[in-house]
């Protein structure tokens, strides 16, 4: 097609239409300034779990959509409607398999982090959640800091595993672009330490890893 001057005014007009509308959006909230944190809260750990209660809950993927995935189909309040429904079914404990914001150096993906789990804080419900590649987006150092600030009982550790009742949870790091050849091989020589030492306990009778990225997919 022979590009005419016409032509590439009403380009350049195009552009600039949809670049305003992706920022009205919200699309880049990013580069706005940031709000200001509050103290940053932490979820219980391990040993806030109630022996007495028989379930617990997994489930992931609870980020915000980003205006950038126009494709994708609205939810409208379904993260808080499934958060609400964790909270009153007051489980022994939660286990997000990751994607736990939109950017994890976003103050304010995680400020809407801790919105939607307000309830599950003030009920006291431990929170075991494994990284998903959102979580890593962004400056790494930044991201990390806010995961690990709201997960003490984690110790900074990007994979970690324990028994409840008589099931073994093995929590790993997909995000292998992420980590070191050796970070690699540690993790590997850790998972198949972890596996054997389950096998050898006659407590577990099962044995759950977590992952964010699936070992195996139906895409091509």
């Amino acid at each position: 097609m022979r590009m005419t001057k016409r032509t590439s005014v009403f380009l350049e007009v195009t552009i600039i239409l949809l670049t305003c509308a992706f920022s009205l959006n919200g699309a880049w909230y990013d580069a706005q300034p940031s709000p200001r944190a509050p103290d940053v809260p932490s979820y219980p750990g391990f040993s806030s779990i109630d022996p007495s209660r028989n379930h617990f809950v997994v489930f992931g993927d609870t980020r915000g959509k980003s205006p950038w995935e126009f494709w994708l189909e609205k939810t409208g309040n379904v993260r808080e409607e499934i958060l609400q429904e964790i909270t009153d079914n007051k489980p022994a404990f939660v286990i997000n398999l990751g994607d736990l914001v939109l950017k994890g150096e976003s103050t304010r993906s995680w400020l809407e982090f801790d919105r939607l789990h307000a309830g599950v804080r003030e009920e006291g419900i431990p929170y075991f959640p494994v990284l998903g590649n959102h979580e890593m987006q962004g400056n790494t150092e930044a991201a990390l800091r806010n995961y690990f600030k709201r997960f003490p009982h984690l110790s900074g550790q990007r994979w970690y595993s324990f028994i409840w009742k008589n099931v073994g949870f093995i929590m790993l790091d997909s995000n292998l672009s992420a980590l070191t050849p050796a970070e690699r091989s540690e993790q590997i020589r850790w998972y198949t330490a972890e596996l054997e030492r389950f096998e050898a306990d006659a407590q577990v009778r099962y044995v759950i890893a977590c992952t964010h990225e699936p070992p195996f997919t139906n895409r091509a």
